[in-house]
C-alpha cells in the first residue's frame, strides 16, 4: 500500500489538529473493473450451487437409508404377527387337550370303517 499525503483545510482558523483526525489518506491500486466483478459473482453462485447439491445429496442418501430401515421393519412387524398367530394356534390345542372333556373323553377299542 502507497500512502498519498493530502492536506486538510480546517473550517475554523487558528485550530490545530487534534488526536485521532487522520493525516494520512491510503489509496489502493488495485481497481477491479464489471467484467471482474460478474465472474466473481458468478463464481460464488456456482461454488453456493454446489455445496447445495452436495448437502441434498447427503439428505436423499439418508432417506434411502431409512426407507430401506423401514421396509425392513415392515417385513419383521408381519413375521411377528405370523409367529403370534401359529403360537396362538398351537397353545389353542394343548389347551384343548388339557380341558376336562377332552380328559374324560376314552380312545376307541375298534376301528371300522366303511365301503
Amino acid at each position: 500500500m502507497t500512502a498519498k499525503r493530502t492536506q486538510f483545510v480546517s473550517s475554523r482558523s487558528g485550530s490545530t489538529w487534534t488526536r485521532g483526525q487522520n493525516m494520512t489518506a491510503f489509496t489502493s491500486r488495485r481497481q477491479y473493473g464489471p467484467i471482474f466483478s460478474v465472474i466473481a459473482i458468478f463464481s460464488l453462485i456456482a461454488i453456493f450451487a454446489v455445496v447445495y447439491l452436495f448437502q441434498v445429496t447427503k439428505t436423499n442418501s439418508f432417506s434411502y437409508a431409512l426407507q430401506e430401515v423401514e421396509n425392513q421393519k415392515a417385513i419383521l412387524s408381519a413375521e411377528r404377527e405370523d409367529l403370534r398367530n401359529e403360537n396362538a394356534r398351537l397353545q389353542s390345542a394343548q389347551n384343548v387337550n388339557s380341558t376336562s372333556t377332552a380328559q374324560s373323553m376314552t380312545s376307541p377299542t375298534s376301528i371300522e370303517y366303511a365301503e
